[in-house]
């Protein structure tokens, strides 16, 4: 059997960038807000928050309340089922993926992959050589009076 990600390779590298539906309709309460090109401070007026930083932490966060949502879909003039139209169904996103990125062959999806693990490895590596450091002592300087 061909693992889903070598017959998907879009779908997979979207799945390892976007891994809950949260983060799909935060992706496009950000795609709509910017489609309508309006900025952080623009979304202050309709959303009961005080200033740009904390509209971003909620695209950035996946603390989003249902009031929030319906306060970013009025807003944005968008009805609230929007968000969550095609939350299963990955085509659309595939689709966009695809016209921004290109296809991947399998080939390249096998290079990524092994690429991760590879890095996976020398990670482990590097953690263990950082808890087999041993500290050095430090030395106190003549007439210090610590």
């Amino acid at each position: 059997m061909v693992p889903y990600w070598k017959k998907h390779p879009i779908a997979f590298l979207h799945f390892c960038l976007v891994t809950n539906k949260v983060d799909i309709i935060l992706a496009r309460i950000k795609k709509e807000r910017e489609r309508n090109e309006l900025t952080y401070a623009d979304m202050l007026s309709d959303v009961s928050v005080k200033h740009p930083n904390a509209y971003y932490k909620i695209e950035k966060n996946k603390n989003l309340s249902v009031l929030r949502l319906l306060e970013i879909s009025k807003a944005l003039n968008v009805d609230v089922k929007t968000w969550f139209d095609d939350l299963e169904d990955k085509k659309q996103i595939v689709k966009e993926d695809q016209e921004k990125y290109g296809k991947a062959s399998s080939k390249d999806i096998d290079d990524v992959y092994s690429l991760i693990q590879e890095l996976k490895r020398e990670i482990l590596l590097l953690k263990k050589e950082i808890a087999s450091i041993k500290p050095v002592p430090t030395t106190k300087k003549r007439g210090s009076t610590s």
